[in-house]
């Protein structure tokens, strides 16, 4: 008897091993390393204060696990590719390096700030979509305006939809994918910037 328990007992923890799950893998989106050859500032931006903030993200992306789109009405949400830390604050600090890169500043203070900041710009964004399709194309859609920090005037308000392709289902090539649409949407606000700074200072 104690021989067909032990035997038993063996047989269950051999069947507990093989379906073990596979470890989870972990994700971050890079930023720009350097400024390419369309990033130019065309004014002096280093003494340029920028806020940034608020920044808002759609529930759907509120998870660890690492959101594909199937359809237009239909996610997926991955088992074991999961984002390294929250999507948001990935997104946040790597836009905000982006945005330092181009306009050569470190003057980039995330919101809440004080008034003795002294900021001349505030950017808020609204993200409504910031996903990958399989196969096919990683989305980022948002709108986002300018203000005057000083009285709290919209200088710019707009809708950027920007895509990049994935080229394949696997996960890193989405992710990658998902960084490219970040690097051209601080590149579009960015020059967003340039323009705006220029119009404020009469060039």
């Amino acid at each position: 008897m104690m021989i067909i328990l032990g035997t038993a007992l063996l047989l269950v923890s051999g069947c507990a091993g093989a379906m073990k799950s596979p470890p989870s893998r972990f994700y971050m989106l890079s930023g720009m390393q350097e400024p390419g050859a369309a990033d130019t500032v065309g004014e002096d931006m280093s003494d340029v204060r920028i806020g940034l903030g608020s920044i808002n993200f759609p529930a759907y992306l509120d998870r660890q696990q690492i959101v594909t789109r199937i359809s237009p009405s239909e996610v997926r949400l991955a088992e074991f590719d999961r984002w390294a830390e929250p999507l948001k604050i990935n997104f946040v600090e790597v836009f905000r390096e982006n945005l330092a890169i181009i306009l050569h500043t470190e003057f980039i203070i995330m919101h809440p700030w004080t008034r003795t900041a002294n900021i001349d710009l505030r950017i808020v964004i609204d993200v409504s979509r910031f996903d990958a399709q399989p196969g096919a194309d990683a989305t980022l859609i948002a709108r986002w305006a300018i203000f005057r920090e000083s009285d709290g005037e919209i200088l710019l308000i707009q809708k950027s939809v920007i895509t990049a392709p994935a080229g394949s289902s696997d996960v890193k090539a989405m992710v990658t994918a998902l960084s490219r649409t970040l690097t051209d949407f601080s590149r579009e606000v960015a020059a967003a910037i340039q323009d705006v700074y220029q119009k404020e200072h009469g060039k």
